[in-house]
């Protein structure tokens, strides 16, 4: 307190006057801050609300895609052959131009607000499916085994598939991030059941079933099941009736 009695009086009342003024100062910059903290989440909120959409509808195609080049794999007539090759390179520019519109919307939008993992996750996972144009030409071309066509097109849709669980990860409340979990689990669950009829395709092409992808049809239904599982443990009831 002496060094406050040493003071003028002038100094003393403007001391007086500063104190209170630092601590607003103080409150409101705080305030400020999460409320800039807030507006950002909501931005990355926005984004990913604009962005699944369009990464959700990239692996329907590739799941659609992959059903259909067992049919041509497995087409050994000329016609029937010529046929499901128009029918395929249809679905290549359907599904290309649904990339493109993946590609548009996440170059549009700002990557600070993702984080650089999702960001870094984004890249690699787009230029991976990218490279499924070069697996197409091997397709149409019969360069490439119906399994190895299949594994390829599997190994870039969960890659996307991570792409979304990576965004509920993001879910500001308990109650979304139950909604995103089971959404996530529908989503991988009709995945594996896209699997298995991939796998079943080039089972009946081959005329027989191997032991090894006996094995793999198992595991296949062992994650369906683990799947539908965790969908219930997560979803409300609005969930299991859509």
């Amino acid at each position: 307190m002496s060094f406050f009695n040493n003071l003028s009086i002038r100094l003393r009342i403007m001391l007086v006057l500063l104190i209170p003024l630092i601590g607003l100062f103080y409150f409101n910059g705080e305030r400020s801050y999460k409320e800039y903290v807030r507006m950002d989440k909501s931005k990355e909120l926005i984004q990913i609300a604009e962005l699944s959409p369009h990464i959700n509808a990239t692996i329907h195609r590739l799941q659609y895609e992959r059903g259909k080049i067992s049919v041509y794999l497995n087409a050994s007539k000329t016609a029937a052959k010529s046929q499901a090759r128009t029918e395929l390179e249809d679905l290549y520019r359907k599904s290309d131009e649904v990339l493109a519109e993946l590609k548009a919307t996440y170059e549009a939008q700002d990557h600070g607000v993702y984080g650089d993992e999702f960001t870094r996750l984004m890249a690699t996972t787009l230029e991976k499916v990218e490279g499924i144009k070069s697996v197409r030409t091997s397709i149409i071309f019969n360069q490439v085994s119906q399994t190895e066509a299949v594994a390829a097109y599997t190994q870039d849709i969960n890659m996307l598939l991570d792409l979304v669980e990576y965004l509920g990860t993001h879910a500001e409340s308990a109650e979304a991030a139950n909604h995103f979990a089971a959404y996530i689990a529908l989503m991988k669950q009709q995945e594996a059941m896209g699997q298995e009829r991939a796998l079943g395709t080039v089972i009946l092409g081959q005329g027989m079933i191997a032991a090894n992808d006996r094995e793999k049809l198992s595991g296949i239904i062992g994650r369906q099941e683990a799947f539908e599982d965790m969908f219930l443990s997560y979803a409300v009831p609005e969930d299991k009736q859509a």
